[in-house]
C-alpha cells in the first residue's frame, strides 16, 4: 500500500505553484490555491486554515479530481494577514488520516514583514520557526534586546581549539547566567575535521551532568554540505535558579588522538533567554 503525503504546493495568486512546503506571500484581495503535490495513495482530504493573525478565516472550496486535491481561499483587503493553513490525508485506510501538514500565507504589513498568526510553529522557517522574525521585529525597535527575549548566539571551534593529546575532550563553550534556558541547539561544520589517519570525528553541547544534553553527537568527519546539519529542540528547563552554569563542547575522534586533526571548523548556534 503506498505511503500518502500531505505535503501541499501554495499559489499566492500570482498563477504559479511555489515549491512543496514552503510559505508564499501574497497580495491582499487575491483568490490563493494550496494544491497537494502528489496523491499516491490518498483517497480523503482534509483541508482548513487553523490560524489567523486576526482576521476571521476566509471560507475554503474545494475542487479538483477527486475533489479536494485543491483547496482556494480568497484575502480580505487590507494589509498585515497571515493565515495557517493544514491539510490532513487519508493513508489508504478509509477512516484514518495517515499525515498531517502544515504551511502559511502571508500579506505583508506596511513595514514588509510577515505577520504572525495564532499557533504558528515552524510553517515560515521549518529550522528557527518564528525566532528570526522576533529578533528581526526587536532590532528594528532600537535598543538592546532584554535578556528575558529568546536570541540566537553562535560559537565557532575549529580543530585547533579542541586539540587534544587523547580522542576525546571536554571544553567550556560558555557561561549561562543564572535562571538561563536553552531552548535549542544548532550544530553545523563548514569544514570537515580530519587528517592524521582519523577515522571519525564527533561533536556534542552538554553540561556537568550530562555532557550530550543538549545536543548528542554530531558527525563533524562527514563532508560539509549546505543542508548538512544538526537541529535539537531542548525545551525550557532552567539549568540553574541560583548562578550562572557553564556549557560544554565534547569533541571525541576515532583512528587517533585529536591534535592529529589538521582541519576543522564547526559552529554551534545557542537559543538562550533568561527568566526575568
Amino acid at each position: 500500500m503506498a505511503s500518502a503525503s500531505a505535503l501541499f504546493q501554495i499559489d499566492p495568486g500570482t498563477g504559479s505553484y511555489g515549491t512543496a512546503g514552503v510559505a508564499q506571500d501574497a497580495n491582499a484581495s487575491v483568490t490563493v490555491n494550496c494544491r497537494i503535490a502528489s496523491t499516491l495513495g490518498v483517497d480523503s482530504y482534509a483541508w482548513r486554515v487553523f490560524g489567523t493573525g486576526g482576521t476571521a478565516s476566509p471560507a475554503i472550496t474545494l475542487s479538483g479530481s477527486p475533489t479536494g486535491q485543491i483547496a482556494s481561499f480568497t484575502l480580505p483587503a487590507g494589509a498585515g494577514q497571515a493565515y495557517g493553513i493544514e491539510l490532513k490525508v487519508n493513508g489508504g485506510t478509509g477512516t484514518d488520516f495517515g499525515d498531517t501538514r502544515t504551511s502559511a500565507v502571508y500579506v505583508l504589513d506596511a513595514n514588509g514583514r510577515r505577520p504572525f498568526f495564532i499557533g504558528e510553529t515552524y510553517e515560515a522557517d521549518a529550522t528557527y520557526g518564528v525566532v528570526p522574525r522576533l529578533n528581526s521585529a526587536i532590532a528594528s525597535i532600537g535598543g538592546a534586546v532584554p535578556d528575558e527575549y529568546p536570541k540566537w548566539t553562535k560559537y565557532t571551534k575549529t580543530y585547533s581549539d579542541l586539540s587534544s593529546v587523547s580522542n576525546s575532550t571536554t571544553q567550556t563553550l560558555f557561561s549561562l547566567p543564572a535562571k538561563g534556558v536553552i531552548h535549542a541547539v544548532v550544530v553545523k561544520h563548514s569544514t570537515s575535521f580530519a587528517g592524521g589517519g582519523l577515522t571519525g570525528y564527533v561533536v556534542a553541547v552538554g553540561d556537568p551532568s550530562d555532557y550530550y544534553r543538549f545536543a548528542g553527537n554530531y558527525d563533524v568527519f562527514q563532508a560539509a554540505t549546505d543542508t548538512t546539519a544538526q537541529t535539537t529542540h531542548v525545551g525550557a528547563i532552567p539549568e540553574d535558579f541560583g548562578s550562572s552554569a557553564a556549557i560544554y563542547i565534547t569533541a571525541t575522534c576515532t583512528g587517533g588522538v585529536l591534535n592529529a586533526a589538521t582541519q576543522g571548523s564547526v559552529d554551534i548556534w545557542v537559543l538562550t533567554s533568561v527568566l526575568p
